[in-house]
């Protein structure tokens, strides 16, 4: 899978898909997180999003990133297709118009998430777990490691 390096994470360029369902609740992308890639924390969501962000209406969706402006020609920028969510009663609400990503800090009862639409971008909402969102998981850059002793790990 291509990873695009932004603000120190490695960004999985497609969202993970359980069981051919890609919005799935809080604590199944939980448990998703494997082999070094997990979910990206809140603080992690604010820091890209704070790099800025374009809507696309050719692919509804948002590229985050440093140069988020050149779409697909970007190299430091991720793609987010705004898939809508799933409600608590399996339906399905809102393609094309939002995009909702889960983030692994809980609040409380709740989750925080990604949320964006065409309008704007909210890096830090939160809402119920059991919502069907999306996933996209990251892994921390071999650049952004400490050197100890010389060594980069």
């Amino acid at each position: 899978m291509k990873e695009i390096i932004s603000n120190g994470l490695l960004w999985d360029t497609r969202n993970i898909v359980l069981d051919s369902n890609n919005l799935i609740d809080w604590y199944a992308g939980m448990n998703a997180s494997t082999d070094g890639h997990r979910l990206p924390t809140k603080d992690e969501w604010q820091d890209l999003a704070a790099l800025g962000s374009t809507w696309d209406d050719e692919r509804p969706g948002r590229w985050f990133g440093p140069d988020h402006e050149l779409r697909e020609n970007s190299s430091q920028s991720v793609f987010l297709p705004a898939d809508g969510f799933c409600g608590m009663d399996g339906t399905l609400y809102k393609i094309g118009i939002y995009g909702c990503y889960w983030s692994a800090s809980p609040y409380s009862s709740l989750a925080y998430c990604l949320y964006f639409y065409r309008g704007g971008t909210y890096p830090a909402y939160y809402t119920n777990r059991r919502y069907g969102f999306n996933i996209r998981m990251v892994q921390d850059s071999l650049q952004a490691k400490p050197q100890i002793c010389g060594m980069k790990y």
